[in-house]
């Protein structure tokens, strides 16, 4: 995308509308330096998508490392949506292990119950998981 009509035409301007400044930078940073600065819960996401668009699996591994090292109830669900949207299996498990091993009275708090009737599918695929992994601990 760069490089490909850089030679004919050195001051060609490449739009990238979907993705802020600061994520730019980022990115730019990643990919001539291999270096990722600044990496927190807020930007991994937006990061996260900037390395999906251009393929930078290394750089979607350590943004996921990232949004699942600072999984919390604030934060689990979008965090599942997110991995479930990019279909991330590794970042997902680790959401629904998170929701799994938190005690039973979560499934009944208002945020699950306002994040079934926005990604039902979603929220039953949790489920589902959750009570496979209660039936492999009681089977062992």
């Amino acid at each position: 995308m760069f490089l490909k009509d850089a030679v004919q035409n050195p001051t060609i301007i490449v739009d990238l509308p979907d993705i802020d400044e600061s994520t730019l930078r980022s990115l730019l940073l990643y990919i001539y330096k291999d270096v990722v600065e600044d990496l927190e819960f807020g930007n991994a996401m937006e990061l996260y998508q900037a390395a999906d668009k251009y393929q930078l699996t290394d750089l979607k591994n350590i943004c996921a490392k990232v949004l699942v090292g600072n999984l919390c109830r604030s934060s689990i669900f979008q965090v599942l949506s997110f991995a479930n949207i990019y279909q991330d299996d590794k970042m997902k498990k680790a959401a629904q292990d998170f929701i799994s091993d938190i005690d039973n009275d979560f499934t009944s708090s208002d945020e699950w119950q306002d994040f079934k009737k926005r990604n039902l599918e979603l929220a039953m695929e949790t489920m589902e998981y959750m009570f496979s992994r209660k039936r492999i601990k009681i089977d062992n």
